[in-house]
């Protein structure tokens, strides 16, 4: 494997300066929604607000395992992580 692709694969996952991540800054609850929003470059109001509805559609289910599961893997994001890159 050469140099450069041992680099890429030891990049962080995604296409942000930091992947994905939770951001309590702007969190709610444990800053899942602020994390994806960001990540997908969405409005954190309408990611959250997508949730709810789909929450109440049926999906209520899925939607919290989804969310517990992602705050507890995801890691927090700090601003320290931009420096260096």
């Amino acid at each position: 494997m050469s140099r450069n692709s041992q680099q890429e694969a030891d990049a962080d996952f995604g296409p942000g300066p930091t992947g994905l991540y939770r951001d309590p800054k702007h969190a709610r609850i444990a800053g899942v929604c602020a994390g994806l929003a960001d990540y997908f470059g969405v409005n954190r109001r309408g990611l959250r607000i997508a949730l709810i509805i789909l929450s109440c559609v049926g999906f209520f289910g899925p939607v919290l395992v989804g969310y517990v599961v992602l705050a507890i893997l995801l890691p927090i994001f700090q601003l320290n992580q931009l420096v260096g890159r």
